[in-house]
């Protein structure tokens, strides 16, 4: 499963996952399902998603605040 930080950001800045799909260029069920947490994307998709994301706020959110990385787990 997808890890991400994008819904509660969204709904944080009121944007909807179709306007971020429209800035971005992307389908809007991709960021759906990534919204979703149904889906992961390439890091060029991620960063690209959060550079959009800054444009549409007034934040500047880093690709960690919105994507965190996974955690290993120890064996």
């Amino acid at each position: 499963m997808a890890t991400n930080n994008l819904d509660t950001t969204l709904e944080q800045e009121k944007i909807t996952s179709n306007q971020l799909a429209r800035r971005c260029l992307l389908n809007r069920s991709t960021v759906k399902s990534v919204v979703m947490k149904k889906r992961s994307v390439a890091p060029s998709t991620q960063e690209l998603m959060v550079k959009n994301l800054n444009r549409m706020t007034k934040k500047v959110y880093t690709l960690a605040d919105i994507f965190p990385p996974k955690l290993k787990r120890l064996r």
